[in-house]
C-alpha cells in the first residue's frame, strides 16, 4: 500500500489543497459555519488561521461546553510493561533499544492502582508495548480486571487485538481503548516501523473498528504530529473518525 492507495474514505486529497491555500476570509467563513465538515476543517487548520487563534479557541470552547458541559476529566496513565517486539524509529521502547526491561507483577499492579485511587482519581489508562510473551493478552486482561475493581473507567492503550479479545477486555471491565495510527501515510509508516507486528499498517488502521464492533463504546484515535505533514494527518484523523461514526454512531 502506498500513499496513493489509501482507502477512498481516508483520502484527504480533495481538501489538502484547501488546507494549504485557504485565506483569512476562508477561515472566518469556516468559523461561522453551523455544521463544519471537511472543507471547513481544511480552512481552520490552514496557515492562514494563525492570525485567528483566539477566535478558534473561543469556538472550540463553546463547542466543548455544548457537548460536555463545564467538566474536566482527569486520568492517570499506568505503564504495565516496557517490553516490545517492534522497531519504531521514534520510540524509546523499540526492541533494539538497550534499556533495562521489566513488567509490573500482579502484586505491584494492585499496589499502584490502590495508590492512584487514594489520590481521588477515578479513571486509569493501562499501557504496554506491542504484544510480547512478557506482556501478552492474558496479562493485560488480568490487569484490566484488577483495575476495574478500583476505578469507574478503565482505558487501555496497547497492541491491536481481535474482536474477540476486545470483547473479553470489555467483560473484564475495560471501558475503552486508545490506539494511535501514528501516521496515516502508508509510505512514511513503512519507513518508521522497521519490523515487528506494528509494521502492519492495515492491522493498525482496522483496530478502532474492531474495538467498536466488540461492543466497547469508547475508542481514542490519534496521530503523532511531527512524523509527517500535520495538515495531511489532521485531515486523515478527521476522516477516520467520520468513517467510524457512520457505522458505530452510538460510540
Amino acid at each position: 500500500m502506498t500513499a496513493r492507495e489509501l482507502p477512498d474514505w481516508l483520502d484527504p486529497t480533495p481538501w489538502l489543497a484547501t488546507a494549504r491555500s485557504a485565506t483569512a476570509r476562508d477561515v472566518a467563513r469556516a468559523l461561522e459555519a453551523a455544521h463544519p465538515q471537511e472543507p471547513e476543517l481544511a480552512a481552520l487548520i490552514a496557515p492562514a488561521a494563525d492570525g485567528l487563534l483566539e477566535e478558534l479557541a473561543s469556538r472550540a470552547r463553546d463547542l466543548t461546553w455544548q457537548h460536555f458541559g463545564r467538566t474536566i476529566a482527569l486520568y492517570v496513565p499506568l505503564y504495565l510493561s516496557d517490553y516490545c517486539s517492534s522497531g519504531c524509529v521514534y520510540c524509546g521502547f523499540a526492541a533494539d533499544r538497550q534499556i533495562p526491561r521489566r513488567r509490573l507483577e500482579p502484586a505491584e499492579i494492585r499496589d499502584e492502582l490502590a495508590a492512584i485511587r487514594r489520590m481521588g482519581i477515578q479513571e486509569v489508562l493501562l499501557l504496554t508495548g506491542e504484544r510480547t510473551p512478557q506482556a501478552d493478552f492474558d496479562y493485560l486482561e488480568a490487569a484490566v480486571e484488577e483495575a476495574a475493581g478500583h476505578f469507574a473507567a478503565v482505558m487501555v492503550e496497547a497492541f491491536p487485538m481481535t474482536i474477540q479479545e476486545y470483547g473479553r477486555l470489555a467483560q473484564a471491565g475495560c471501558t475503552g481503548v486508545t490506539i494511535y495510527q501514528e501516521t496515516y501515510d502508508p509510505d512514511q509508516y513503512a519507513r518508521l516501523h522497521r519490523w515487528g507486528p506494528k509494521r502492519d499498517y492495515a492491522a493498525r488502521l482496522q483496530a478502532p473498528e474492531k474495538i467498536l464492533a466488540s461492543g466497547l463504546r469508547v475508542v481514542g484515535l490519534g496521530a503523532l504530529l511531527g512524523l509527517n505533514d500535520p495538515l495531511f494527518e489532521a485531515l486523515c484523523l478527521y476522516l477516520h473518525a467520520r468513517h467510524l461514526l457512520r457505522s458505530y454512531w452510538r460510540g
